[in-house]
Formats: C-alpha cells, sequence, structure tokens
C-alpha cells in the first residue's frame, strides 16, 4: 500500500519525479547542476539513484549532494544530511536515501581533481503520497 512507510513493491510504490532525470546520462568534466526534479505527488522518503561509469585524471573526485527549492526556479539550499561519500572510482552505482521539506529537488555533483573525467547519471524518486 503506497504511503506506509515500508517499500515492499518497488515498481507500485515508488514514483519518479517530474523530471527525474535531475543529472542526465553524460561525460562530466566540472561540476554539474541537475535539473529540478518535481516531487509533488510523493510523500515520505525519496532516492536519489547515482550510476557512475568510466572515471578518469589525476585524483579525480565526485561529491553528490540534494538541494531543495519551494519553487522551480527559486533559491535551492541544500538538504541536511542528503550526501554521498566523495567518489574516486568507475563503476559504481550508489543510492542515497534523504528526506526534503521542499516541492523541489536537484542533485548537485561537485567534481574535482586534475582533469577529472566522470560518466555520470542521478535519478531522483520517492514514495507515492498515502491515498
Amino acid at each position: 500500500m503506497p504511503g506506509t512507510g515500508f517499500l515492499n513493491d518497488l515498481a507500485n510504490e515508488l514514483l519518479p519525479g517530474t523530471g527525474a532525470q535531475s543529472i542526465v546520462p553524460q561525460v562530466a568534466t566540472s561540476t554539474v547542476t541537475g535539473a529540478a526534479v518535481d516531487l509533488l505527488e510523493t510523500d515520505g522518503p525519496c532516492f536519489a539513484f547515482l550510476a557512475l561509469g568510466t572515471v578518469s585524471g589525476t585524483a579525480p573526485t565526485l561529491a553528490l549532494k540534494m538541494t531543495e527549492a519551494a519553487t522551480s526556479g527559486g533559491t535551492y539550499a541544500d538538504i541536511t544530511g542528503a550526501t554521498l561519500a566523495t567518489q574516486v572510482a568507475s563503476s559504481k552505482f550508489l543510492v542515497l536515501t534523504f528526506k526534503r521539506s521542499m516541492r523541489f529537488v536537484k542533485a548537485v555533483a561537485t567534481i574535482g581533481g586534475t582533469t577529472p573525467s566522470f560518466a555520470v547519471a542521478c535519478l531522483v524518486v520517492g514514495q507515492k503520497k498515502a491515498i
């Protein structure tokens, strides 16, 4: 049953936000601020799925955080605790669980190092509202 607080059926209990691909698949060489994801139809926990492909460069790093705003074009602020540990390796799939207090969220992938390159994508979903 959607909105119960337990996720027993991912296909029916998770809802991609409108524009769920905050960071579309790409090769990034500098910080990427994703597109706004509208989570109006969700409630409870949210999830950011980070996919990393090939990583190259000298000491490359990628740190993912989630930000939120009341409007799509508004001023985004960091969501407390919505960060992943800094990533340095290729071929990973990570999940970040977080709670939001505003309607719109964006993923921000901060990239560092000397000539860094990350194949990266980030999808954002939330638990469906209870009916």
